[in-house]
């Protein structure tokens, strides 16, 4: 069966509950900083690496982006 993520969470599930919608991922990004808050500034992504922190918004099952990434099936 394969993931029904096709973008950014292709391939992504976790490992303790299966849920594939929603992780936190700590990952990096350029902000625009002002007095009132933070924007993410204009035509920068937002990316994360292997080595960054990950959870699963269902069960908070932590680890790093590998852990859930699914297996080839």
């Amino acid at each position: 069966m394969s993931s029904k993520n096709t973008n950014c969470l292709a391939g992504f599930k976790c490992p303790k509950c299966g849920q594939e919608d929603n992780f936190l991922i700590g990952g990096h990004a350029i902000f625009d900083v002002s007095d009132n808050g933070t924007d993410v500034a204009g035509g920068y992504v937002i990316e994360w690496e292997d080595g960054d922190y990950c959870a699963c918004s269902g069960c908070m099952e932590e680890g790093t982006v590998p852990d859930f990434r699914k297996e080839s099936e």
